[in-house]
């Protein structure tokens, strides 16, 4: 039986722990846990196991066949990742979240074995680089859904993905925060060719210009099924508002984008729906994850380090599991706090709970 703090989260075959702090010590005390058996999608994001908390999870006897497999934000290197593709308990993983660790190209390099059964796979906020980006390619990984964002992969990383098939079955890439300018836009256009069509791309932080976007539009690249195209943080200038606003390959999606002429968003708006983010002060939340409308809402700050604890917020769906929200820790420092409930979103109703769930729950607003 798992202990007790363990078994309030198990929920069938899913065992979540986001931002219980676990470190190598929780890691070893989870692996004895028989009930370990039972469990198909383990989320172990924010815990700071480490290479060696991540080694004693899978040695564990009771570790049963997991299929998801979440490992964001843990102080995970290369040299933890060998017991990850050998584990034999991970022989039928379709789903695996690396993002934010200490992982390099030679990461993936060690994941090679286990990349081309991987469905999802993230790997943002790793600095993997154009190596990492043609050694996923050469690994074989064809699945549907990859994160990339802030991993370092530039205009030749991005050419080997696409001409190695690598995004070819993709429905969402997210290429934020890459160095890929007009040079792999052109890159990125040539998907058109091998794609049946995006549900979304985020190409906001990669250096995109105008000329750029007109090329990506000429493409069709965007031109079947894509439903949210991010454009945000790019130098688009006017004249990038002005393509939107004319180019006959502009996509029917949502499009977000930065501060806009009034007079060209009005053109734009007539062609295709816009969010545009508006200029708010640090500490604001800025559009609501279920609708995508921007939003000016204050948002919860842990009173010991200060920064953002909404990354595990309650909502309308998960409310009846944080009845003890006001003993709950910072996902960052660990300290105790109240947990805030954001307002509900003006435009789609949802995102905070009503106002007699925060009231038969506690928390404080």
């Amino acid at each position: 039986m798992l202990i007790p703090r363990f078994s309030a989260v198990l929920n069938r075959d899913r065992l979540e722990l986001r931002g219980w702090r676990l470190t190598p010590t929780g890691a070893r005390r989870l692996a004895d846990e028989p009930a370990l058996a039972t469990v198909r999608a383990l989320d172990l994001t924010g815990n700071e196991i480490g290479d060696d908390g991540l080694a004693a999870l899978l040695a564990s006897p009771h570790l049963g066949r997991v299929t998801e497999l979440r490992l964001a934000e843990n102080n995970l290197t290369a040299a933890g990742l060998r017991a990850l593709a050998e584990a034999p308990a991970l022989a039928e993983l379709g789903e695996l979240d690396l993002a934010d660790n200490a992982l390099g190209p030679d990461a993936i390099a060690v994941l090679a074995p286990l990349l081309p059964r991987l469905e999802i796979l993230d790997l943002g906020d790793n600095r993997i680089g154009d190596a990492g980006a043609r050694a996923l390619a050469d690994a074989g990984f064809r699945g549907e859904e990859l994160g990339l964002a802030f991993t370092d992969i530039g205009p030749a990383g991005l050419a080997a993905l696409v001409d190695g098939g690598a995004l070819a079955r993709a429905s969402g890439p997210s290429l934020i925060g890459n160095p890929l300018g007009d040079e792999g836009a052109a890159v990125f256009a040539r998907l058109a060719g091998q794609t049946d069509g995006f549900s979304s791309v985020d190409l906001g932080w990669t250096g995109l210009t105008a000329d750029g976007l007109e090329r990506l539009l000429a493409s069709g690249v965007f031109s079947r099924g894509i439903s949210h195209l991010c454009l945000r943080g790019n130098p688009l200038g006017e004249a990038g508002m002005r393509v939107l606003a004319t180019h006959p390959g502009l996509p029917k999606a949502t499009l977000h984008l930065d501060d806009v002429p009034p007079a060209l968003l009005a053109e734009i708006r007539a062609r295709t729906r816009a969010i545009v983010a508006p200029s708010v002060a640090e500490g604001r939340v800025l559009a609501c994850p279920y609708c995508y409308e921007a939003l000016d809402l204050a948002i919860a700050k842990c009173p010991h380090c200060r920064l953002d604890a909404t990354r595990d917020a309650p909502t309308d769906e998960s409310a009846a599991r944080h009845r003890d929200a006001p003993r709950r820790t910072c996902p960052h420092c660990g300290g105790a706090m109240h947990a805030r409930y954001a307002s509900r979103c003006p435009h789609c109703a949802r995102w905070a709970v009503g106002a007699d769930a925060i009231a038969r729950d506690g928390a404080v607003v």
